[in-house]
């Protein structure tokens, strides 16, 4: 009797790490901040959650949240480019979501879900590996060399057919 319930559960162990493993898509969740680093409680933040694979009508979710010294006298973008916005010398994104710093005043926070309904708009057919950056800035910084306003998380995706995204951290 041993034997087989060490033999059925050994079975079942195989079988949901199989499942797992073959079903899994990754998960990238991410927050990225902005704010005067000299000023402590200043930041405002996005946090968002993206799968490594999607395809048309899939959401982005996330939200917008601010400290309770942060500057909020200004519009904060969450955008997409395929420029590096530190240095390069051209630079075009597109707005995924923005908010007003009334918006997440006073603790509140500012929720968003983006759908993506064709893909390509956002991201363009390749089938060669791309970069791009999802950036959170504010509507009053220069960007070039500004830490402080801007701040990216920096991926690498192709959309071989144009319906189908992938992409890597």
């Amino acid at each position: 009797m041993k034997k087989i319930i060490s033999f059925f559960c050994i079975t079942m162990l195989i079988i949901s790490t199989a499942i797992a493993l073959v079903g899994c898509t990754d998960t990238y969740e991410c927050l990225l901040s902005i704010g005067d680093s000299t000023v402590e409680n200043d930041s405002v933040s996005v946090y968002y959650v993206i799968e490594s694979e999607f395809g048309n009508g899939y959401s982005i979710k996330g939200h917008f949240r601010a400290e309770s010294k942060a500057d909020l006298d200004r519009d904060f973008m969450f955008t997409i480019t395929f420029d590096d916005y530190l240095s390069s010398g051209s630079y075009s994104e597109t707005t995924l979501v923005s908010c007003k710093g009334s918006d997440i005043k006073d603790g509140k926070k500012f929720n968003f879900e983006i759908k993506l309904d064709d893909v390509a708009k956002y991201f363009p057919k390749t089938e060669t590996p791309v970069k791009c950056y999802l950036v959170l800035h504010d509507d009053k910084s220069d960007r070039k060399g500004n830490v402080i306003a801007w701040n990216c998380s920096e991926y690498t995706y192709t959309n071989a057919n144009g319906d189908k995204v992938s992409i890597e951290k």
